[in-house]
Protein backbone atom coordinates (compact mmCIF):
# COMPACT_ATOMS: atom_id res chain seq x y z
CA UNK A 1 0.00 0.00 0.00
CA UNK A 2 1.34 3.26 -1.18
CA UNK A 3 -0.51 6.05 0.98
CA UNK A 4 -3.72 5.68 2.44
CA UNK A 5 -5.17 2.27 3.38
CA UNK A 6 -7.15 -0.57 1.13
CA UNK A 7 -8.03 -3.61 1.22
CA UNK A 8 -7.46 -6.37 -1.04
CA UNK A 9 -9.88 -9.44 -1.75
CA UNK A 10 -7.04 -12.59 -2.48
CA UNK A 11 -8.95 -15.73 -4.36
CA UNK A 12 -6.79 -18.64 -4.97
CA UNK A 13 -8.99 -20.81 -7.09
CA UNK A 14 -6.38 -23.72 -8.47
CA UNK A 15 -7.65 -26.00 -11.10
CA UNK A 16 -5.75 -29.11 -11.21
CA UNK A 17 -4.81 -30.82 -14.56
CA UNK A 18 -7.22 -28.34 -16.15
CA UNK A 19 -9.77 -28.85 -14.09
CA UNK A 20 -9.93 -32.57 -14.54
CA UNK A 21 -8.80 -33.80 -11.14
CA UNK A 22 -10.51 -32.77 -7.85
CA UNK A 23 -8.77 -31.61 -5.04
CA UNK A 24 -9.29 -30.95 -1.78
CA UNK A 25 -8.21 -27.84 0.71
CA UNK A 26 -6.89 -27.74 4.17
CA UNK A 27 -6.81 -24.61 6.13
CA UNK A 28 -3.94 -23.90 8.69
CA UNK A 29 -3.59 -20.67 10.96
CA UNK A 30 -0.13 -20.10 8.26
CA UNK A 31 -2.02 -20.50 4.81
CA UNK A 32 -3.67 -23.52 2.87
CA UNK A 33 -2.83 -26.68 0.88
CA UNK A 34 -4.33 -27.88 -1.99
CA UNK A 35 -4.12 -31.72 -2.52
CA UNK A 36 -4.87 -33.88 -5.26
CA UNK A 37 -3.41 -37.79 -5.52
CA UNK A 38 -0.48 -36.64 -8.10
CA UNK A 39 0.38 -32.99 -6.75
CA UNK A 40 0.41 -30.41 -4.02
CA UNK A 41 0.49 -27.01 -4.29
CA UNK A 42 0.93 -24.66 -0.38
CA UNK A 43 -0.13 -21.52 -0.33
CA UNK A 44 1.83 -19.65 2.81
CA UNK A 45 1.08 -16.26 4.08
CA UNK A 46 3.35 -12.91 4.21
CA UNK A 47 2.98 -11.21 7.05
CA UNK A 48 3.88 -9.55 10.08
CA UNK A 49 4.08 -11.44 13.83
CA UNK A 50 0.80 -9.07 14.67
CA UNK A 51 -0.93 -9.46 12.04
CA UNK A 52 -3.90 -11.20 12.41
CA UNK A 53 -3.93 -15.44 11.53
CA UNK A 54 -4.99 -16.03 7.91
CA UNK A 55 -7.12 -18.56 9.92
CA UNK A 56 -9.70 -15.60 9.09
CA UNK A 57 -9.80 -17.05 5.17
CA UNK A 58 -12.43 -19.06 4.43
CA UNK A 59 -12.60 -22.46 1.88
CA UNK A 60 -15.53 -22.23 -0.81
CA UNK A 61 -15.71 -25.12 -2.81
CA UNK A 62 -11.77 -26.01 -2.69
CA UNK A 63 -11.05 -22.33 -3.23
CA UNK A 64 -9.99 -19.99 -0.37
CA UNK A 65 -10.80 -16.24 0.00
CA UNK A 66 -9.35 -13.75 2.13
CA UNK A 67 -9.29 -10.49 2.75
CA UNK A 68 -5.92 -8.38 3.92
CA UNK A 69 -6.40 -4.79 4.55
CA UNK A 70 -3.40 -2.65 4.28
CA UNK A 71 -2.29 0.83 5.08
CA UNK A 72 0.33 3.16 4.23
CA UNK A 73 3.69 1.48 3.55
CA UNK A 74 2.87 -2.02 4.51
CA UNK A 75 3.34 -4.79 2.49
CA UNK A 76 1.52 -8.27 2.78
CA UNK A 77 0.80 -11.06 0.44
CA UNK A 78 1.04 -14.55 -0.45
CA UNK A 79 3.31 -17.00 -1.61
CA UNK A 80 2.22 -20.38 -3.64
CA UNK A 81 4.86 -23.18 -3.62
CA UNK A 82 4.43 -26.89 -5.61
CA UNK A 83 5.76 -29.84 -4.32
CA UNK A 84 6.34 -28.07 -1.04
CA UNK A 85 8.49 -30.22 1.51
CA UNK A 86 6.57 -28.97 4.88
CA UNK A 87 3.25 -27.12 5.88
CA UNK A 88 2.04 -23.71 5.13
CA UNK A 89 4.54 -21.33 7.20
CA UNK A 90 4.57 -17.63 7.97
CA UNK A 91 6.70 -15.69 5.66
CA UNK A 92 8.17 -12.43 6.93
CA UNK A 93 7.95 -9.38 5.07
CA UNK A 94 11.85 -8.70 5.22
CA UNK A 95 12.43 -11.95 3.31
CA UNK A 96 10.30 -11.19 0.42
CA UNK A 97 12.01 -8.13 0.14
CA UNK A 98 14.90 -10.18 -0.15
CA UNK A 99 13.82 -12.08 -2.58
CA UNK A 100 12.85 -9.19 -4.55
CA UNK A 101 16.73 -7.83 -3.96
CA UNK A 102 17.89 -11.26 -5.45
CA UNK A 103 15.61 -10.88 -8.44
CA UNK A 104 16.37 -7.77 -9.15
CA UNK A 105 20.36 -7.71 -8.90
CA UNK A 106 19.94 -11.14 -11.26
CA UNK A 107 18.58 -9.55 -14.05
CA UNK A 108 21.14 -6.87 -13.57
CA UNK A 109 23.87 -8.74 -14.27
CA UNK A 110 22.24 -10.49 -16.60
CA UNK A 111 21.57 -7.23 -18.93
CA UNK A 112 25.01 -6.50 -18.02
CA UNK A 113 26.41 -9.02 -20.60
CA UNK A 114 24.31 -7.78 -23.23
CA UNK A 115 26.68 -5.58 -25.86
CA UNK A 116 23.02 -4.07 -27.37
CA UNK A 117 24.13 0.07 -28.08
CA UNK A 118 21.93 1.25 -30.07
CA UNK A 119 18.42 2.84 -29.87
CA UNK A 120 15.42 1.77 -27.78
CA UNK A 121 17.44 0.17 -25.76
CA UNK A 122 15.21 -0.90 -22.53
CA UNK A 123 12.58 -1.92 -24.58
CA UNK A 124 14.87 -4.19 -26.08
CA UNK A 125 16.36 -5.73 -23.44
CA UNK A 126 12.58 -6.15 -22.03
CA UNK A 127 12.31 -7.83 -25.05
CA UNK A 128 15.14 -10.37 -24.14
CA UNK A 129 14.23 -10.62 -20.40
CA UNK A 130 11.53 -12.21 -21.97
CA UNK A 131 13.31 -14.63 -24.22
CA UNK A 132 15.00 -15.39 -21.20
CA UNK A 133 11.74 -16.26 -19.41
CA UNK A 134 10.19 -18.48 -22.10
CA UNK A 135 13.79 -20.98 -21.79
CA UNK A 136 13.77 -23.93 -19.63
CA UNK A 137 16.18 -23.90 -17.60
CA UNK A 138 17.23 -27.56 -17.09
CA UNK A 139 17.49 -28.40 -20.64
CA UNK A 140 17.89 -24.69 -22.63
CA UNK A 141 14.51 -25.76 -24.85
CA UNK A 142 13.09 -21.84 -25.64
CA UNK A 143 9.49 -22.45 -25.91
CA UNK A 144 7.38 -20.43 -28.43
CA UNK A 145 4.57 -18.85 -26.05
CA UNK A 146 3.58 -19.58 -22.69
CA UNK A 147 0.16 -19.67 -24.02
CA UNK A 148 -2.82 -22.19 -24.87
CA UNK A 149 -6.50 -21.22 -25.76
CA UNK A 150 -5.47 -17.60 -27.01
CA UNK A 151 -6.65 -17.53 -30.74
CA UNK A 152 -5.34 -16.06 -33.95
CA UNK A 153 -9.02 -14.56 -33.94
CA UNK A 154 -11.18 -13.89 -31.44
CA UNK A 155 -13.92 -16.42 -31.82
CA UNK A 156 -11.85 -18.45 -34.39
CA UNK A 157 -11.52 -22.51 -34.19
CA UNK A 158 -7.73 -22.09 -34.23
CA UNK A 159 -7.05 -21.82 -31.22
CA UNK A 160 -3.43 -23.82 -30.20
CA UNK A 161 -1.36 -24.58 -27.68
CA UNK A 162 2.22 -22.97 -28.08
CA UNK A 163 4.10 -24.15 -24.94
CA UNK A 164 6.60 -25.98 -26.87
CA UNK A 165 10.02 -25.21 -28.34
CA UNK A 166 9.69 -25.72 -32.29
CA UNK A 167 12.70 -25.30 -33.80
CA UNK A 168 12.17 -23.08 -36.11
CA UNK A 169 10.92 -20.41 -33.33
CA UNK A 170 13.94 -21.20 -30.77
CA UNK A 171 16.56 -20.87 -33.67
CA UNK A 172 14.94 -17.34 -34.16
CA UNK A 173 15.02 -16.48 -30.52
CA UNK A 174 18.90 -17.55 -30.63
CA UNK A 175 20.00 -15.73 -33.50
CA UNK A 176 18.34 -12.27 -31.03
CA UNK A 177 20.12 -13.33 -28.36
CA UNK A 178 23.64 -14.20 -29.65
CA UNK A 179 23.32 -10.30 -31.53
CA UNK A 180 22.57 -9.00 -28.18
CA UNK A 181 25.89 -10.81 -26.80
CA UNK A 182 23.99 -13.67 -24.53
CA UNK A 183 26.01 -16.36 -25.70
CA UNK A 184 25.42 -19.15 -22.73
CA UNK A 185 21.75 -19.47 -24.13
CA UNK A 186 22.82 -20.25 -27.19
CA UNK A 187 25.32 -22.92 -26.39
CA UNK A 188 22.45 -24.70 -24.01
CA UNK A 189 20.07 -24.43 -26.92
CA UNK A 190 22.73 -25.54 -29.08
CA UNK A 191 23.25 -29.29 -26.38
CA UNK A 192 19.21 -29.38 -26.58
CA UNK A 193 19.19 -29.26 -30.45
CA UNK A 194 21.89 -31.69 -30.69
CA UNK A 195 20.49 -34.13 -28.09
CA UNK A 196 17.56 -33.97 -30.14
CA UNK A 197 19.13 -34.92 -33.65
CA UNK A 198 21.43 -37.62 -31.93
CA UNK A 199 17.99 -39.38 -30.47
CA UNK A 200 16.86 -39.45 -34.38
CA UNK A 201 19.81 -40.69 -36.04
CA UNK A 202 19.04 -43.85 -38.11
CA UNK A 203 15.14 -43.75 -37.13
CA UNK A 204 12.28 -43.25 -39.18
CA UNK A 205 11.71 -39.62 -40.49
CA UNK A 206 14.02 -37.09 -40.56
CA UNK A 207 16.58 -36.50 -38.15
CA UNK A 208 14.48 -33.32 -36.38
CA UNK A 209 10.11 -32.58 -35.37
CA UNK A 210 8.62 -29.17 -36.01
CA UNK A 211 8.72 -29.23 -32.13
CA UNK A 212 9.22 -30.58 -28.15
CA UNK A 213 8.75 -30.22 -24.82
CA UNK A 214 10.69 -28.12 -22.78
CA UNK A 215 12.61 -31.43 -21.80
CA UNK A 216 13.32 -33.01 -25.44
CA UNK A 217 10.32 -35.77 -25.27
CA UNK A 218 8.01 -35.91 -28.37
CA UNK A 219 4.64 -37.19 -26.75
CA UNK A 220 2.70 -33.92 -27.61
CA UNK A 221 -0.77 -35.22 -28.08
CA UNK A 222 -3.48 -33.73 -28.72
CA UNK A 223 -6.69 -33.08 -26.31
CA UNK A 224 -10.08 -30.73 -26.76
CA UNK A 225 -10.59 -29.31 -22.98
CA UNK A 226 -14.27 -29.49 -23.41
CA UNK A 227 -15.37 -27.86 -20.41
CA UNK A 228 -13.25 -24.48 -20.83
CA UNK A 229 -13.16 -21.83 -22.99
CA UNK A 230 -10.08 -19.53 -24.42
CA UNK A 231 -10.30 -16.11 -24.51
CA UNK A 232 -12.76 -13.97 -24.74
CA UNK A 233 -14.96 -17.38 -25.16
CA UNK A 234 -12.95 -18.91 -28.27
CA UNK A 235 -13.17 -22.42 -28.74
CA UNK A 236 -12.13 -25.40 -28.73
CA UNK A 237 -9.38 -25.41 -25.96
CA UNK A 238 -7.09 -27.76 -26.98
CA UNK A 239 -3.56 -28.69 -24.93
CA UNK A 240 -0.84 -30.62 -27.29
CA UNK A 241 -0.86 -30.13 -30.55
CA UNK A 242 -0.90 -32.87 -33.55
CA UNK A 243 0.98 -30.32 -35.75
CA UNK A 244 3.69 -32.39 -33.93
CA UNK A 245 3.81 -34.98 -36.78
CA UNK A 246 3.88 -32.47 -39.97
CA UNK A 247 7.14 -32.47 -41.43
CA UNK A 248 8.39 -28.89 -41.90
CA UNK A 249 11.57 -28.58 -44.16
CA UNK A 250 12.19 -25.26 -43.73
CA UNK A 251 13.04 -25.87 -39.93
CA UNK A 252 16.69 -27.30 -40.99
CA UNK A 253 17.85 -23.82 -42.56
CA UNK A 254 16.66 -22.61 -39.81
CA UNK A 255 18.37 -24.84 -37.16
CA UNK A 256 21.63 -24.24 -39.36
CA UNK A 257 21.37 -20.77 -39.28
CA UNK A 258 21.98 -20.79 -35.49
CA UNK A 259 24.77 -23.02 -35.34
CA UNK A 260 26.39 -20.52 -38.09
CA UNK A 261 25.55 -17.88 -36.08
CA UNK A 262 26.48 -19.63 -32.51
CA UNK A 263 29.35 -20.38 -34.53
CA UNK A 264 30.55 -16.83 -35.81
CA UNK A 265 29.73 -15.72 -32.24
CA UNK A 266 32.70 -17.93 -31.01
CA UNK A 267 31.07 -20.77 -29.52
CA UNK A 268 33.04 -24.09 -30.78
CA UNK A 269 31.40 -27.10 -32.22
CA UNK A 270 32.91 -30.58 -31.01
CA UNK A 271 33.26 -33.36 -33.19
CA UNK A 272 29.52 -34.95 -32.15
CA UNK A 273 28.35 -31.54 -33.30
CA UNK A 274 29.56 -31.44 -36.27
CA UNK A 275 29.10 -35.39 -37.01
CA UNK A 276 25.45 -34.76 -35.83
CA UNK A 277 24.91 -31.45 -38.46
CA UNK A 278 26.94 -34.06 -41.32
CA UNK A 279 23.81 -36.36 -40.77
CA UNK A 280 21.46 -33.78 -41.07
CA UNK A 281 22.79 -32.65 -44.52
CA UNK A 282 23.09 -36.32 -46.02
CA UNK A 283 19.49 -36.68 -44.57
CA UNK A 284 18.98 -33.37 -46.44
CA UNK A 285 19.98 -33.74 -49.72
CA UNK A 286 18.62 -37.04 -50.04
CA UNK A 287 15.05 -35.43 -49.02
CA UNK A 288 14.84 -31.71 -49.50
CA UNK A 289 11.98 -32.52 -52.47
CA UNK A 290 9.83 -34.61 -50.32
CA UNK A 291 5.74 -32.79 -50.19
CA UNK A 292 5.39 -31.14 -46.73
CA UNK A 293 2.91 -28.77 -44.88
CA UNK A 294 4.90 -25.76 -44.76
CA UNK A 295 5.54 -23.08 -41.99
CA UNK A 296 1.41 -22.55 -41.35
CA UNK A 297 0.62 -26.07 -39.89
CA UNK A 298 -2.40 -26.42 -41.84
CA UNK A 299 -4.80 -29.05 -40.97
CA UNK A 300 -6.78 -31.51 -43.60
CA UNK A 301 -5.06 -29.70 -46.33
CA UNK A 302 -6.59 -26.32 -45.81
Amino acid sequence: CVRGTMSFEVDVAPRFDYSRRAHRTELTEHGAVFVTDALTLTLHSVREPDDPRLAQARVEEGDVRVRVPLQAGQLRGIVLESAAEGPPREVRVAEVRRLLDDTVAFWQRWLGRSTYRGRWRETVHRSAITLKLLTYAPTGGIVAAPTAGLPEQIGGERNWDYRFTWIRDASFSVGTLLALGFVDEAARFGTWLGDRIRERAGGDGGPLLIMYRVDGSSELKEEVIEHWSGYRGSRPVRIGNAAADQLQLDIYGEALDSIFAATRAGLGMPYRGWAAVRGVLDWLAANWDQPEEGIWETRGGR
